[in-house]
């Protein structure tokens, strides 16, 4: 009896989750809940495949596909990507108010009213 389903339980290649499985589990804290995370997904996805995920679990995937979920991931990309600029915005003037005043420093030699060495010349 050959009807399809014998074909996908006999599989060469490992599914998602078995992969995930396989991985060894990270020490570092972020790593190891980004892993955990994988799981928990990895889990819910394979309920809802099955038909046996709980009503929250529905109502999470529900609220995560929203439009209103989407625009809101998406205004949390661009405050990171404000925020991004503005910090570089903040440390290019700093390092040109250091280069401004390094030259400042070395006009001030030229003319005569710079700074002097240990001797006071």
């Amino acid at each position: 009896m050959n009807d399809g389903m014998s074909e996908l339980v006999k599989r060469d290649e490992p599914l998602e989750g078995e992969l995930i499985e396989a991985m060894p589990k990270p020490r570092d804290p972020r790593a190891r809940d980004e892993y955990m995370q994988a799981l928990a997904m990895e889990l819910s996805e394979r309920r809802l495949r099955e038909g046996t995920a709980s009503s929250a679990e529905i109502v999470f995937w529900l609220k995560r596909s929203s439009p209103k979920e989407k625009m809101e991931m998406e205004n949390l990309e661009l405050q990171n990507k404000l925020l991004s600029a503005k910090t570089e915005a903040i440390n290019s003037e700093r390092l040109g108010n250091e280069k401004y005043e390094e030259a400042m420093r070395m006009f001030a030699g030229y003319t005569g009213n710079g700074v002097h060495d240990e001797n006071g010349e």
